[in-house]
């Protein structure tokens, strides 16, 4: 039988132990809160996600981020570092999403779908990629940049263009099944009419010089996160006389 000084001096160190387990587990706890609200998971491509950066993290490389406040160690036993701390948080679990998707008539920052609402999208929650309108219409006088374009392409193909681009400025993220196709010579207000259309949906959502390899390359995401492009310098048959 173990003496009563040795029990005593078990206990005490027993109760050391404790209190340093639960010292540390306060210290983890007030860790993870500091990163817990500023990232998402997405189940779609096993990423963390920055929605104030807009960066998204594979596993490695956010255990490299946090690397030293979760190193994968606790004194010497083994511990999980950030990326693995986040996904068995509870307190996170609400932030693990199906993946991120614009959704512009969907709430935001998470908008939930249900099955058979989205044609491309299975059930679950999704980060919304659109925040929303830049500007609110006012009404103002314009005709001066209208009269610009009515004679640049002409009266009938104006009207067309103009309700394409008013559709699509109406209903962002809608897809039309047609696009029109500006042939003409440079420094006729192609650009401006893009700039415009950028200032009216978005910067970040506009993309205004894609090029057609842009579109056409393996594992291409140049449409991720986009609602309007403007693909420039179309080449149809690999001669440049012909766009």
């Amino acid at each position: 039988a173990r003496s009563k000084p040795k029990i005593e001096e078990h206990r005490k160190e027993m109760e050391e132990a404790n209190i340093l387990e639960g010292l540390v587990d306060e210290e983890t706890e007030e860790k993870l809160s500091k990163i817990r609200e500023g990232y998402y998971y997405f189940e779609d491509t096993e990423e963390m996600y920055d929605p104030k950066k807009e960066l998204t993290y594979k596993e490695k490389g956010f255990n490299n981020k946090w690397l030293f406040e979760f190193p994968g160690y606790r004194g010497k036993k083994k511990d999980d570092k950030a990326f693995a701390k986040l996904l068995k948080d509870p307190e996170f679990q609400q932030r693990k999403l199906a993946g991120r998707a614009m959704l512009p008539e969907m709430s935001f920052p998470v908008a939930e779908i249900k099955p058979g609402d989205h044609p491309l999208l299975q059930g679950g929650k999704y980060y919304n990629l659109y925040q929303g309108r830049p500007l609110e219409a006012e009404e103002g006088d314009v005709s001066k940049v209208i009269t610009h374009f009515k004679k640049i392409f002409g009266e009938e193909n104006w009207e067309h263009l103009e309700q394409y681009l008013a559709f699509c400025i109406r209903y962002p993220g809608v897809k039309a099944r047609w696009i029109p196709l500006v042939v003409s010579v440079e420094g006729v207000g192609k650009g401006l009419l893009m700039r415009m259309m950028s200032k009216l949906m978005g910067y970040k959502y506009v993309n205004e010089n894609v090029s057609f390899s842009d579109i056409t390359e393996k594992h291409s995401v140049i449409v991720v996160g986009t609602l309007f492009i403007c693909l420039n310098e179309v080449v149809l048959d690999k001669q440049y006389s012909t766009k």
